[in-house]
């Protein structure tokens, strides 16, 4: 499996349970009981994902919040993204637009 592009369109699960903690989030999968530990940004990013929503714009919102160079922020969205994908966490269309925040 290729890492997603930027233009890609992902989305949470609804039925992917998370809470606020002082050093992040924490997402339970309800589904298989399995839970999952975000850093801040990890936690900013998990709520700019409720509806369809490419990473590209995420980086954009991310951006505007953090100051960080944009093709680290890039690098950094897109593996989190692989990584929740891969868990089953998140939702991917593949190169599909989404609509503009």
């Amino acid at each position: 499996m290729t890492l997603p592009s930027l233009d890609d369109s992902v989305t949470r699960r609804a039925d992917v349970l998370a809470r606020e903690t002082p050093d992040g989030a924490v997402l339970v999968d309800m589904m298989s009981g399995r839970a999952w530990e975000l850093n801040r940004v990890g936690a900013a990013l998990w709520p700019l994902l409720a509806t369809p929503t490419t990473l590209r714009q995420v980086c954009r919102v991310l951006g505007e919040r953090y100051a960080v160079e944009r093709a680290v922020l890039e690098r950094d969205v897109t593996k989190l993204a692989d990584d929740l994908i891969r868990a089953g966490l998140l939702v991917v269309a593949r190169g599909e637009p989404a609509p503009a925040p």
